[in-house]
């Protein structure tokens, strides 16, 4: 990104908690309680960026695999995805 372009962003850095992000799935998101569980018993899987990888775990990505979930796909898609 040159400089001219990251001037007209606001850049924040900062750390995932799974306490905080479990309070938000729980709260009026409705998140799916068995992706808080599987995060739980998984912490670091919260948040691991991989800059050589396409995907990568984070909270926004477990949001997506709730919406997912709560979509009721047949087995065989819910076990490829």
């Amino acid at each position: 990104m040159s400089s001219a372009l990251a001037n007209r962003f606001v850049h924040l850095i900062f750390d995932p908690d799974l306490d905080d992000w479990s309070i938000w799935a729980m709260g009026p998101e409705d998140l799916r309680p068995e992706v808080v569980a599987f995060l739980r018993w998984r912490p670091e899987l919260l948040h691991r960026f991989e800059p050589a990888e396409k995907a990568f775990p984070s909270p926004r990505a477990w949001a997506s695999i709730s919406h997912i979930l709560t979509a009721s796909p047949s087995d065989d898609i819910e076990f490829a995805l």
